[in-house]
């Protein structure tokens, strides 16, 4: 029988102070509040009402296994409509989120997803060329640019540099405006006030973005031989639904929109944070390297990554474990809900919380500790290990990320060797809606012989 309970105890600061400690100390918000509170609390942001933040496997198991009717996801997303479009996955709520879920599974299956190794371990040599022994560089942006160029072959199709550069040029200024750490306040800003900030520009370069995706759909509709292609847009294109109408134009372009912010960005972060703690202990690169190495004497010839890594598998889940890159999620609730045994009110927002999680010693033993070996023997628990959210709305492209990373990381050991500059940092950096290391990680490269 489930308790109905008033909402868990919380800070009593109000909603917009709140707000802003959470958009510029995540860590320290849900620390402190920890501290005080215990492992489930209670918090407010002014302009998205009241979460009550889980750490607790039950209860996640049931937010992500919950009725998509009544516990709602897109509904708290609303503002990114204005950019992603009505049709976003992000933005979606019950039958015609599966709708539009289903025919972006299969690029993103594991089977689609593993013969994109080349075009990876391409996209990581040619940025590569460009280090050179004593320089330092910030990897954070090194990332950007090899998962933005990885994207735009893997979602697109784009395969030469002709083609690839118009709507990277492009990207890139959008993509850059998106990490302002204020973006959070945006909801703050009425809209006839929005065109004066940086909220136009904005705008204007994702009209100019448009252009270049929908001349895309255009041109790839026309090709006799795109039902032979793999990419994402392709696939799109193929697919119809049950009464045998193709997706709108606009709903392609939603998706794929949806599919270049939500699987670039997110992707080189989490790089960077894993090279944080891979650079930081010469064992862990060793390792790392043992483990590819094996590969190479097993196969006679170049890496298959189509193999299992098993030290370099773990230390990716153990990276996103330990520096989560989304915080949390969310479902707000329609009607009320009970989770974990307790029953909540309609209205609040339920949020499954990594960074709440993820630092649980009764969960993950040392906690505070970057412990790869904790994943050899076994597969993170999905109520517990929460990098991609879960359930009905985890991230689609989660196959694509850990083998993208897997490709990277391998490429990267095998070719250079770096030294961090600084000491890693407990602080946490806003990247837009992402959480990022505070100085981008700058390394100094000691040596680098990269080829293709």
């Amino acid at each position: 029988m489930a308790v109905t309970s008033s909402l868990p105890a919380g800070p009593n600061a109000g909603a917009l102070r709140q707000l802003m400690q959470y958009s510029f100390r995540p860590e320290k918000y849900f620390k402190e509040n920890q501290i005080n509170f215990g492992n489930t609390f209670t918090g407010e942001f002014k302009g998205f009402g009241k979460f009550v933040f889980l750490s607790d496997p039950d209860a996640i198991h049931d937010v992500f296994h919950g009725d998509p009717k009544f516990l709602l996801s897109g509904e708290g997303n609303d503002f990114l409509k204005q950019s992603l479009g009505n049709n976003s996955l992000l933005v979606l709520e019950g039958e015609e989120h599966a709708r539009q879920r289903k025919p972006l599974m299969e690029p993103f299956d594991g089977s689609n997803v593993l013969p994109h190794a080349a075009v990876i371990k391409d996209a990581t040599c040619e940025q590569m060329n460009t280090w050179r022994s004593g320089k330092i560089i910030r990897l954070e942006d090194e990332f950007r640019e090899i998962t933005l160029q990885v994207i735009l072959r893997t979602v697109f199709g784009l395969r030469t540099k002709r083609q690839l550069a118009p709507l990277s040029a492009k990207l890139q200024k959008v993509l850059k405006l998106g990490t302002n750490p204020n973006v959070f306040m945006a909801s703050l800003i009425p809209d006839n006030l929005k065109s004066l900030t940086v909220w136009r520009s904005y705008n204007k370069r994702i009209k100019e973005i448009d252009e270049d995706i929908y001349a895309l759909i255009d041109e790839r509709r026309k090709d006799p031989d795109a039902k032979l292609r793999k990419d994402a847009l392709s696939l799109l294109i193929k697919f119809t639904r049950e009464d045998g109408t193709p997706l709108s134009d606009e709903e392609l372009r939603d998706q794929l929109y949806t599919l270049l912010m939500a699987g670039h960005d997110t992707t080189a972060v989490a790089l960077a944070w894993a090279f944080e703690q891979i650079l930081l202990k010469q064992s862990i690169t060793d390792n790392i390297l043992t483990d590819i190495d094996t590969k190479y004497m097993e196969s006679g010839s170049s890496i298959n990554f189509r193999s299992h890594f098993p030290y370099l598998e773990s230390t990716i889940y153990e990276s996103l474990r330990f520096r989560p890159v989304v915080p949390f999620v969310a479902r707000k609730l329609k009607v009320s809900f009970e989770a974990g045994g307790i029953e909540y009110p309609a209205g609040v927002h339920l949020a499954p919380c990594a960074m709440l999680t993820h630092t649980r010693n009764d969960l993950f033993p040392k906690a505070d500790k970057f412990i790869p070996h904790r994943f050899l023997e076994q597969k993170p628990d999905p109520n517990s290990w929460l990098p991609f959210g879960g359930g009905r709305r985890k991230c689609i492209g989660t196959q694509l990320a850990l083998f993208e990373m897997k490709v990277v990381i391998a490429t990267i050991l095998q070719r250079s060797k770096l030294e961090l500059v600084n000491k890693p940092s407990t602080h946490f950096a806003r990247r837009g809606f992402l959480l990022a290391p505070p100085n981008r990680l700058k390394v100094k490269v000691k040596e680098v012989s990269a080829w293709i």
